[in-house]
């Protein structure tokens, strides 16, 4: 799968996608769920295959309100303190966080993917977290702070 889904793309996406063959990896499982056509499935994998801030679709900019943000500034300075990087304890951190502020966890894990992927929708966002790594969430959701 991972073979049909490169020979696809032109030569700048393959220097991406060669470049995070890990994440592809990780994620194209779940990606394939949420994909009707290789070409959706194409589309799916772009916000992961880059090292780059993603640009926020419209329909997750209407996530990113101004009390959304304010939950991400304060979650960023929680995750920093987060010792361990994997999905049950990024979950436990985020849930954490949102009783701390009294709000849902959608209210948070929502603008959270809307940073991180720059879309709505997304595979689980814990995984997600875990796929990009500690380093790359800090400097998306520090991007959608600025």
């Amino acid at each position: 799968m991972l073979a049909a889904l490169r020979g696809l793309l032109d030569d700048t996406a393959k220097a991406a996608f060669d470049a995070h063959m890990d994440r592809a990896k990780a994620l194209l499982p779940l990606l394939r769920e949420r994909s009707k056509t290789l070409l959706e499935l194409i589309d799916n994998t772009k916000p992961y295959l880059t090292d780059d801030v993603p640009i926020v679709e419209q329909g997750a900019k209407k996530l990113l309100s101004e009390q959304a943000l304010e939950l991400l500034a304060g979650l960023q300075s929680h995750l920093r303190a987060t010792d361990t990087w994997d999905s049950g304890s990024l979950e436990a951190a985020v849930r954490q966080f949102s009783e701390q502020m009294q709000v849902k966890l959608k209210d948070i894990a929502q603008p959270l993917r809307a940073a991180l992927t720059g879309r709505a929708a997304s595979p689980p966002i814990f995984d997600v977290m875990v796929v990009l790594g500690q380093e790359q969430c800090q400097k998306r959701i520090a991007a959608i702070l600025n």
